[in-house]
């Protein structure tokens, strides 16, 4: 039985990690172009940066795979667990806007009462989907709307929408019932 509990924690290390590693080669990409180092990140190919993970028959995986869940909401359910198990890399989102002595509303995100690290929003993933194209914002924005299958499904929190705050400021985060399964 032990060996089974260190084959599946393994198992879902992985694919957390994979995950994680997905979001920072989309993260770098899409700060890289949004700051106009395009030679840096010319030889990225932007469908290629998009493509998730495979699946390797961990929870995580499992629950993306019986959703049948798009790109969109892959990433948007990415980014509402990095916080809990690697909050770090989306340390990068804090970079302040020299001008306005804030931070960059296009990378959305909040800080938390306690939490001081970043906590991603709607906007953080659609900044990471689109870099700011509007015709791309129009196509992904149903992801994001209460109706959609992240919240249809109960995988995020519902109760995190603020109707009196632009409909893509509310944070990512899981239901219990689905963070329970990670």
């Amino acid at each position: 039985m032990i060996g089974e509990d260190l084959d599946l924690t393994r198992l879902i290390a992985y694919s957390l990690s994979a995950h994680l590693g997905w979001l920072q080669r989309i993260l770098d990409f899409r700060t890289l172009r949004y700051f106009g180092h395009e030679a840096v990140s010319e030889d990225l190919d932007e469908t290629e940066i998009l493509v998730a993970p495979d699946n390797t028959g961990a929870p995580l995986d499992l629950i993306l795979e019986e959703n049948e869940l798009e790109i969109a909401e892959r990433l948007a359910i990415t980014l509402a667990f990095t916080p809990l198990v690697k909050p770090e890399i989306l340390d990068l989102l804090f970079v302040k806007n020299r001008v306005l002595d804030r931070g960059f509303t296009v990378f959305g995100g909040i800080v938390g009462d306690t939490f001081g690290g970043f906590i991603p929003t709607a906007e953080t993933a659609m900044f990471l989907l689109t870099g700011g194209d509007i015709a791309l914002r129009v196509e992904f924005r149903s992801v994001f709307l209460p109706d959609s299958p992240l919240f249809e499904f109960g995988i995020l929190d519902p109760a995190q929408i603020n109707p009196t705050e632009p409909e893509l400021s509310y944070p990512l985060v899981w239901t219990d019932e689905y963070r329970s399964r990670i």
